[in-house]
């Protein structure tokens, strides 16, 4: 299914329960007293409430938007995966209430110097092609909407350095790390060989013959010089398993590289083989991964302080949703 007609089967599917049963929101009820519908587009229609501040259905489409673009552009809508969508926006667009309301408490401003600085790199590093199609995608062509996306971001981003402390590793955690994670810093050693089995009895003495008769022929031309009789069969490239494959895996590692072993009986049967790769076992020392292992320690403490920081947002935050299928 193609991405545009997805995002429109998700509005509708979005809309469907909105439309069905109106905002139950005190401050936008969907009917009057007298019964007159004041609501002349359901985009309007309030979805949800956090500490007193309204949520509206052109918000969530926004972001249902986003969301079904950037994480479920290639899949196929469903009833399931709408619902999914729906509500992964709607959680997204509670924190980011919460977030803002907590930069207002903490008495956050951004200047409109900011705001411009903010939008001017955004067009210098997305190129100017793309920088107008993600505003006309996000619905973001009225400049002051657009500001205001960027100075809430702004805010936001400046609370979220005030409240989460800054983090620093030791060395400590960084040797714990790395002995803690040190087989995926391990290369093992790897052999890799063209293989001609032959199907021959290898205690019959003119299978040996016949074996040795190949080996020449393949010393003097190659491999594609042997005649196809029916009596081998020719594997390229094999990586060998030091466990499963032991016998050919000894014999290959006395090769050089392109070298042809002595008829070698395996399995039950002749084999030929050829070297055709080899890399020896390789382990990287602390300090070779010590900046990544740094930068994943930080970022595993970061995305720990981020989750405690949106659950405080919601600990005493008053959240009402105006549409059960979503709770």
């Amino acid at each position: 299914m193609k991405i545009f007609p997805m995002i429109l089967l998700s509005l509708f599917l979005f809309l469907i329960p909105f439309v069905a049963s109106g905002s139950e929101s005190p401050a936008q009820p969907i009917n009057s007293s007298s019964g007159k519908n004041e609501h002349k587009n359901v985009s309007s229609l309030v979805v949800a409430n956090v500490n007193g501040t309204n949520l509206t259905l052109t918000e969530m489409m926004r972001a249902v938007r986003e969301i079904a673009l950037t994480n479920y552009g290639k899949q196929e809508l469903t009833p399931a995966l709408a619902a999914r969508i729906k509500r992964e926006a709607l959680e997204r667009m509670i924190l980011e209430e919460l977030a803002f309301q907590r930069a207002q408490h903490l008495g956050i401003i951004v200047s409109p110097e900011e705001v411009t600085g903010q939008i001017a790199t955004m067009r210098k590093e997305m190129g100017e092609k793309h920088y107008q199609m993600y505003l006309e995608r996000e619905d973001l062509t009225d400049e002051s909407l657009l500001e205001k996306n960027i100075m809430r971001f702004l805010m936001v981003k400046k609370a979220l350095a005030a409240d989460l402390p800054p983090i620093r590793i030791g060395e400590d955690e960084v040797e714990k790390a790395y002995q803690t994670s040190k087989e995926q810093f391990i290369q093992p050693e790897k052999v890799q060989v063209t293989d001609v089995i032959f199907f021959l009895d290898p205690a019959a003495p003119p299978s040996l013959r016949s074996v040795e008769q190949a080996r020449r022929v393949m010393l003097g031309g190659g491999i594609e010089k042997l005649t196809q009789d029916g009596t081998f069969v020719v594997r390229t490239d094999i990586p060998l398993d030091p466990k499963r494959n032991s016998i050919l895996y000894a014999a290959a590692k006395k090769l050089k590289k392109n070298e042809i072993s002595e008829p070698t009986i395996a399995d039950g049967t002749f084999h030929l083989i050829q070297l055709t790769g080899y890399s020896p076992r390789t382990e990287k020392t602390k300090d070779e991964v010590r900046n990544f292992l740094h930068t994943k320690l930080v970022n595993d403490m970061r995305s720990k302080q981020m989750e405690d920081w949106k659950k405080n947002l919601r600990k005493d935050a008053k959240v009402n949703i105006f549409d059960a299928k979503i709770k």
